[in-house]
């Protein structure tokens, strides 16, 4: 996995378009992925809260953003990175920007608390 991230003229990489962290095992994984791909910023979005735990050991080039799990939900403030869906007030661009990214990094920057999407 390390090679084929390294590989690529991306420096940007989001860790499960859809599912999230299995278990301890999983997570060490990613850790060891992204500690193999220094060059690149990583971006894993969770709901599993007993990550938070594990947070002193996530490499510098990963944010872990837990999701808050219902719509116009406050984000927990205990979490040093975060992401909530709401139906107003939405800080992601995506959606103008026919649902890319693009350049916008808000998701990988660590200095980003909250990033909300808006609900569709």
């Amino acid at each position: 996995m390390a090679l084929l991230i390294n590989s690529k003229k991306s420096k940007v990489f989001r860790w499960h378009d859809s599912g999230d962290v299995q278990d301890e095992a999983h997570l060490i994984k990613i850790f060891a992925v992204c500690k193999l791909t220094p060059e690149t910023r990583h971006w894993l979005p969770t709901r599993e809260a007993w990550i938070k735990h594990f947070l002193p050991l996530c490499p510098d080039n990963l944010v872990i953003r837990f999701s808050a799990p219902m719509v116009d939900q406050d984000a927990p403030e205990s979490w040093p990175n975060t992401s909530t869906v709401v139906t107003a007030g939405a800080t992601c661009p995506a959606p103008t920007q026919d649902n890319e990214c693009k350049d916008c990094r808000a998701c990988w920057d660590p200095e980003v608390k909250n990033v909300a999407y808006g609900q569709h």
